[in-house]
């Protein structure tokens, strides 16, 4: 394959295919939804002659996603020692592996609340809210709503928690 992707000028693009598919619109083919480690794409890049970020395109790859979370096996991240630290693409280190040298933080119950209430609120709202009857769009914005404010507490929390471990780690305080 030469080192420019082909593409019909009849056919919709990426975008308008899932926005038309989540609108129950008829569409020109299935949205198709694939990932891959990035040890896969740079062997499919150098099999297909492409720069590695032209292999989603290239395999007919309708939705585009960045990983917000820290799943290092996924994108292909290895800490080899404890209290290694990597950035993701929003550029958030990871808290969690700066402080294991000082400490074990456990989950919470605010945390444990808001994914629930996450959760929750996005079933109800992937549901499609305008066929929902009014009482039911307001649980969901409620929820919503609430989720919004358990995030930013319970993340105030959990790094007030982290500084915490850390200050009594480098100190020698134990517990």
């Amino acid at each position: 394959m030469n080192n420019s992707i082909r593409r019909d000028r009849s056919a919709m693009n990426s975008k308008e295919r899932v926005h038309k598919a989540l609108n129950r619109v008829p569409v020109d083919r299935v949205p198709v939804f694939m990932w891959f480690h990035p040890d896969t794409a740079a062997l499919l890049a150098k099999y297909l002659g492409i720069a590695p970020h032209q292999v989603d395109e290239a395999m007919g790859n309708d939705v585009r996603q960045v990983w917000v979370g820290n799943n290092y096996a996924m994108e292909g991240i290895v800490h080899e020692h404890d209290g290694e630290t990597h950035s993701d693409a929003w550029g958030i280190t990871w808290v969690r592996a700066v402080i294991a040298k000082y400490g074990i933080m456990a989950a919470n119950k605010g945390g444990k609340a808001k994914t629930l209430t996450q959760t929750l609120a996005l079933i109800m709202f992937s549901m499609g809210l305008q066929f929902l009857p009014n009482p039911v769009q307001v649980v969901a914005w409620v929820l919503m709503w609430a989720a919004l404010i358990l995030t930013v507490v319970t993340g105030a929390d959990y790094l007030r928690h982290a500084w915490n471990i850390r200050r009594k780690g480098r100190s020698g305080q134990v517990g």
